[in-house]
């Protein structure tokens, strides 16, 4: 999942560096600074951070959130990213702050997907889709098995159902 956020923080980041610049002549301090939490600001001015890069996840993503209406705009983002968006702040926080029993496989499995989700919408190279769509796909077969003892129903793509069947050797 690590690496699966650094991608999200990394795409974020040459977005937020295409656009904010544009903003006009005090874009740092009026669409980065003033849009961070105290806690952020205090960190960026204590770590004497000069730029989007030098931001961590949390920030970069409240940045593009406090910017949605304008960036949102320009890249004609609809509202399901924006959803996906804020849904990835939180994804962040319960990342960073995991329960010492670990992120149940159904959860984890959907908090990657919302990221693919979003980051297929924010134009990310499909080199990180794809490989985010295998982690999509193992996580998937992972969870099929407790579907079954647990009762529940796990519709598969067709694609995958084959592929677990021929790993399953039911055939």
């Amino acid at each position: 999942m690590q690496k699966i956020l650094e991608s999200l923080a990394s795409r974020v980041a040459e977005i937020l560096e295409k656009n904010l610049p544009t903003a006009g002549e005090d874009w740092w301090r009026t669409a980065v600074i003033d849009r961070l939490s105290i806690q952020q600001q205090r960190l960026v001015v204590d770590r004497r951070v000069t730029s989007l890069s030098g931001l961590d996840l949390a920030a970069l993503l409240r940045v593009f959130d406090q910017n949605w209406h304008d960036l949102g705009y320009r890249l004609n983002l609809d509202s399901q990213t924006r959803n996906w968006l804020k849904e990835a702040q939180s994804i962040r926080n319960r990342w960073a702050h995991l329960p010492s029993g670990g992120m149940r496989p159904d959860d984890a499995y959907r908090d990657v997907d919302t990221i693919y989700r979003l980051l297929g919408s924010l134009g990310a190279e499909q080199t990180t889709l794809d490989q985010i769509q295998n982690e999509r796909e193992r996580m998937l077969l992972k969870l099929a098995p407790q579907a079954k003892a647990g009762g529940g129903h796990l519709r598969l793509p067709h694609r995958l159902l084959g592929k677990f069947i021929k790993e399953r050797s039911f055939v």
